[in-house]
Formats: structure tokens, C-alpha cells, sequence
């Protein structure tokens, strides 16, 4: 049988029990309070930072739409989908293939500029018909070294030249007097350099050479398709002049900002007809 606690101890027990705080119901509501208050301010911002990033990429894509030739390319690409799927015949991939056609008639060159243009008209180009192929390249007639200096442009050259070998003179003509120039461009130089070294004739190389040794041996037709062994043959007393122009190039062209260029075909070609007739000077 336990012994009664003391009195003094059972007082002391009854003080300490009074002198414990009490758990405050208000505290308890203020803790949810700020919470729900914190759940509500996270929830507000992510709604904020998603409907910010809805109206970026609608501004974005009206922005995009405002530009030349946009509104045709987001019109014709359910076309283009269904025409590069690899898995259809001939016979399946030539109606839609006849309607994006069509469609892109008149809008080739502001579309080849960007990178889904460019990819659309690559599409009807490996595989359309040769009308269709030769309508395209009249379209760009006039465009083409402007397409050779875009950076998406560049590569429907190289495919038209590759596909239709009837519309190559043509494209070929349109560098003559601007080689250089292209050479020195980023994006252009490859493009000439796959023109003359694949898909020139040897008198188309010498006439697109003719820039090199003087202006003169580009505008008279006495001069076409001629190799500069056969110019200086014919006209002696432009061999220093030309030996002049051809040193000017070389330099040019093996500057520090233009080292790339020494891997071109089209560049050993001049360096070669220096080294030749160096000692003319």
C-alpha cells in the first residue's frame, strides 16, 4: 500500500502545473493562416510565370507570322508532312506533292531564306518531276549568289545542280565575276567550290578563271572558254598585267581572315596558274 505524498509536494507539483504555458488556439489559427497564405502566393506566381511564358511565344509566333513569306509556310506544312513521309509510292506522294508545288509558286526565294522554307523547297526538288524542278529554278533566276551567301539559301543550289543537269549553265552563269567574291564569303565559298569542282566543264572553269586575270577577258566572247595558256598566247602584252591580277588574288585569298579558302579546289587552280607565270614579272 503506497504511502500519501507529502503536502508540501503536492503543492509544489499544483504551482508547477500552473506556471506551464498553455497551447494558444489563436497561435494555431495564425500557423494555417500563413500556410494557406504561402500555398495561395506560390500558386499565383506559377500561374503568373506560365501565363508570362503563353504570351511570349503567342507574340513570338504573331511576330514571326509578320514576316515575308511565313504565312504561306505554316499554310503549306501539313502538305509537306504528309509528302516526306519515306514509307509512300510514287503514285501516293504525287497529288499532295503537285499542291505544295503550287502552293510555294512565287514564294521559293523568300522561303528558302529560312531554315523550314529551305526544307520544304529541298523536298519538291528530290521529289518532283523535272517541270517541276525546272519551274523552280527560273523562279530564282537572279537569285542564286544571294541564296549562296544565306546560310539555309546555300544548299538548294547544290540540289538543283545535282538533280537537274539542264538548268546547270544557267546557275553556273550567274558566278561569273563574282568569284571572288563568294570565295570570301562563309557560306558561299563551298557553294563555288562544289560548282567548279563537280559540275563545270573545262571551259566553263576557264571562263569563271577569266575573273582572275582581268576584267577585260570576262566581258568579249573572243575569250570564252579560253585557259590563260591560251590567253597569253594570244595577247603577250597582257602577261605582266594579268601575272599582276593574279598575284593580287593569291594574296587575297591566303590572307590570315581567309585561311579556310586554301582547301577549295578553285583557289589551287589560281594559286597553280601564278606558280606558273610568276617569273613573267
Amino acid at each position: 500500500m503506497s504511502k500519501p505524498m507529502p503536502m508540501e509536494e503536492r503543492k509544489r507539483k499544483s504551482d508547477d502545473s500552473q506556471k506551464a504555458p498553455k497551447k494558444s488556439k489563436t497561435a494555431d489559427v495564425a500557423v494555417v493562416v500563413v500556410e494557406e497564405k504561402s500555398e495561395t502566393t506560390n500558386y499565383t506566381s506559377s500561374h503568373d510565370k506560365a501565363e508570362a511564358r503563353r504570351q511570349s511565344k503567342a507574340l513570338k509566333k504573331e511576330r514571326k507570322m509578320q514576316r515575308p513569306g511565313a504565312a504561306i509556310l505554316e499554310e503549306v506544312k501539313p502538305l509537306w508532312d504528309e509528302c516526306r513521309q519515306t514509307n509512300l509510292t510514287t503514285e501516293q506522294r504525287a497529288a499532295p506533292l503537285q499542291k505544295l508545288f503550287e502552293a510555294m509558286q512565287g514564294h521559293h526565294v523568300e522561303s528558302l531564306i529560312k531554315n523550314d522554307g529551305s526544307r520544304i523547297v529541298q523536298t519538291i526538288v528530290k521529289y518532283g518531276t523535272k517541270e517541276q524542278r525546272e519551274a523552280i529554278i527560273n523562279e530564282l533566276k537572279g537569285h542564286f549568289v544571294a541564296l549562296a551567301k544565306n546560310a539555309y539559301g546555300k544548299h538548294i543550289i547544290t540540289k538543283l545542280m545535282q538533280s537537274t543537269p539542264t538548268g546547270r549553265a544557267m546557275i553556273i552563269s550567274e558566278f561569273q565575276n563574282k568569284l571572288l567574291s563568294c570565295l570570301k564569303h562563309k557560306h558561299a565559298s563551298s557553294v563555288v567550290d562544289t560548282i567548279y569542282s563537280d559540275y563545270c566543264k573545262v571551259a566553263q572553269r576557264n571562263d569563271m578563271m577569266h575573273e582572275f586575270y582581268g576584267k577585260q577577258f570576262t566581258l568579249f566572247a573572243d575569250y570564252a572558254g579560253l585557259s590563260l595558256e591560251d590567253i597569253m598566247e594570244r595577247c603577250p602584252e597582257r602577261k605582266q598585267q594579268i601575272v599582276e591580277k593574279l598575284r593580287k588574288a593569291v594574296d587575297g585569298v591566303l590572307s590570315k581572315e581567309s585561311t579556310n579558302l586554301v582547301h577549295h579546289s578553285v583557289v589551287h587552280r589560281l594559286i597553280l596558274d601564278y606558280v606558273r607565270h610568276e617569273d613573267v614579272v
